[in-house]
Protein backbone atom coordinates (compact mmCIF):
# COMPACT_ATOMS: atom_id res chain seq x y z
CA UNK A 1 0.00 0.00 0.00
CA UNK A 2 1.22 3.67 -1.09
CA UNK A 3 0.05 4.93 2.45
CA UNK A 4 1.54 2.41 4.40
CA UNK A 5 5.29 3.06 2.77
CA UNK A 6 4.48 6.79 2.73
CA UNK A 7 3.23 6.33 6.61
CA UNK A 8 6.64 4.45 7.25
CA UNK A 9 8.97 6.44 5.50
CA UNK A 10 7.58 9.78 7.77
CA UNK A 11 8.41 7.82 10.92
CA UNK A 12 12.18 7.15 9.71
CA UNK A 13 12.33 10.65 8.59
CA UNK A 14 10.90 11.95 12.02
CA UNK A 15 13.67 9.68 13.80
CA UNK A 16 16.46 11.33 11.36
CA UNK A 17 15.26 14.57 12.44
CA UNK A 18 16.08 13.18 15.50
CA UNK A 19 19.59 11.33 14.95
CA UNK A 20 21.73 13.63 12.75
CA UNK A 21 21.48 16.51 14.76
CA UNK A 22 22.36 14.52 17.86
CA UNK A 23 24.97 13.34 15.87
CA UNK A 24 26.73 16.32 15.21
CA UNK A 25 26.09 17.63 18.31
CA UNK A 26 28.34 14.90 20.13
CA UNK A 27 31.26 15.49 17.73
CA UNK A 28 32.37 18.56 19.52
CA UNK A 29 32.67 16.37 23.00
CA UNK A 30 34.36 13.67 21.76
CA UNK A 31 37.14 15.20 19.29
CA UNK A 32 39.69 18.30 19.81
CA UNK A 33 39.39 21.05 17.77
CA UNK A 34 42.20 19.87 15.23
CA UNK A 35 40.72 16.80 14.77
CA UNK A 36 36.66 18.21 14.27
CA UNK A 37 37.02 19.29 10.54
CA UNK A 38 37.88 15.50 9.92
CA UNK A 39 35.40 14.00 12.45
CA UNK A 40 32.47 15.77 10.62
CA UNK A 41 33.95 15.12 7.27
CA UNK A 42 34.24 10.99 8.35
CA UNK A 43 30.69 11.74 9.68
CA UNK A 44 28.97 12.81 6.59
CA UNK A 45 31.00 10.40 4.32
CA UNK A 46 29.41 7.94 6.44
CA UNK A 47 26.13 9.23 6.10
CA UNK A 48 25.90 9.68 1.93
CA UNK A 49 28.06 6.62 1.90
CA UNK A 50 25.03 4.92 3.30
CA UNK A 51 22.46 6.93 1.58
CA UNK A 52 23.98 5.86 -2.00
CA UNK A 53 25.77 2.50 -1.20
CA UNK A 54 22.80 0.58 1.06
CA UNK A 55 19.99 1.36 -2.23
CA UNK A 56 22.58 0.35 -4.79
CA UNK A 57 24.03 -2.73 -2.82
CA UNK A 58 20.07 -3.48 -2.10
CA UNK A 59 19.31 -3.41 -5.89
CA UNK A 60 22.17 -5.73 -7.19
CA UNK A 61 21.71 -7.99 -3.93
CA UNK A 62 17.15 -8.34 -4.87
CA UNK A 63 17.07 -10.73 -7.10
CA UNK A 64 19.86 -12.68 -5.39
CA UNK A 65 18.66 -13.35 -2.28
CA UNK A 66 15.03 -11.82 -2.11
CA UNK A 67 13.22 -9.07 -0.08
CA UNK A 68 12.73 -11.63 2.85
CA UNK A 69 16.38 -12.43 3.86
CA UNK A 70 17.36 -8.70 2.57
CA UNK A 71 14.95 -7.32 5.33
CA UNK A 72 16.24 -9.87 7.99
CA UNK A 73 19.61 -8.60 7.03
CA UNK A 74 18.44 -5.46 7.58
CA UNK A 75 16.85 -5.78 11.06
CA UNK A 76 20.44 -7.62 12.48
CA UNK A 77 22.24 -4.79 11.50
CA UNK A 78 19.68 -2.57 12.92
CA UNK A 79 19.81 -4.25 16.45
CA UNK A 80 23.64 -4.53 15.97
CA UNK A 81 23.54 -0.48 16.17
CA UNK A 82 21.42 -0.17 18.42
CA UNK A 83 23.00 -2.37 21.04
CA UNK A 84 25.66 -0.05 20.43
CA UNK A 85 24.66 2.89 20.84
CA UNK A 86 22.93 2.06 24.81
CA UNK A 87 26.39 0.51 25.82
CA UNK A 88 27.68 4.49 24.52
CA UNK A 89 28.39 5.98 27.72
CA UNK A 90 25.93 9.21 28.92
CA UNK A 91 27.68 12.71 27.95
CA UNK A 92 26.64 15.25 30.52
CA UNK A 93 25.07 18.76 29.75
CA UNK A 94 27.18 21.57 29.93
CA UNK A 95 26.52 25.47 29.18
CA UNK A 96 23.19 26.80 28.78
CA UNK A 97 20.46 24.78 26.74
CA UNK A 98 17.64 26.46 25.17
CA UNK A 99 14.88 25.46 22.72
CA UNK A 100 14.93 26.44 19.72
CA UNK A 101 11.75 27.28 17.76
CA UNK A 102 9.37 30.12 18.28
CA UNK A 103 11.22 30.90 21.40
CA UNK A 104 14.28 31.18 19.37
CA UNK A 105 12.86 33.88 16.86
CA UNK A 106 11.20 35.69 19.99
CA UNK A 107 14.82 36.15 21.56
CA UNK A 108 16.34 37.31 18.21
CA UNK A 109 13.35 39.63 17.65
CA UNK A 110 14.12 41.14 21.62
CA UNK A 111 17.57 41.07 20.68
CA UNK A 112 17.31 43.35 18.10
CA UNK A 113 15.05 45.89 19.24
CA UNK A 114 17.47 46.03 22.00
CA UNK A 115 20.17 47.21 19.83
CA UNK A 116 17.97 49.53 18.21
CA UNK A 117 16.52 47.37 14.82
CA UNK A 118 18.21 45.61 12.21
CA UNK A 119 17.82 42.43 10.45
CA UNK A 120 17.76 38.90 11.89
CA UNK A 121 18.09 35.43 10.15
CA UNK A 122 16.46 32.50 12.03
CA UNK A 123 17.85 29.01 10.17
CA UNK A 124 16.59 25.69 11.50
CA UNK A 125 15.75 22.36 10.46
CA UNK A 126 12.16 20.37 10.67
CA UNK A 127 12.51 17.34 9.18
CA UNK A 128 15.53 15.62 8.06
CA UNK A 129 15.73 17.42 4.70
CA UNK A 130 13.04 20.29 5.55
CA UNK A 131 14.92 23.26 6.10
CA UNK A 132 13.21 26.65 7.03
CA UNK A 133 14.68 29.94 7.20
CA UNK A 134 13.08 33.78 8.74
CA UNK A 135 14.44 36.78 7.97
CA UNK A 136 13.32 39.31 10.56
CA UNK A 137 13.36 43.06 10.14
CA UNK A 138 13.01 45.48 13.07
CA UNK A 139 12.90 48.56 12.65
CA UNK A 140 13.61 51.93 15.11
CA UNK A 141 10.65 53.43 17.06
CA UNK A 142 12.46 56.56 16.95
Amino acid sequence: SVWLLLGLFSVQQAFFAVNQPTRSAVLPKLFTAELLPAANSLNMTIVMAGAIGGPLIAGVLIPVLGFSWLYLIDAISLFATLSAVVRLPRLPVEGVTGSPGLRSVIEMIEELALRGGGYGLFQGCAAGDTAMAVVVKVADRA
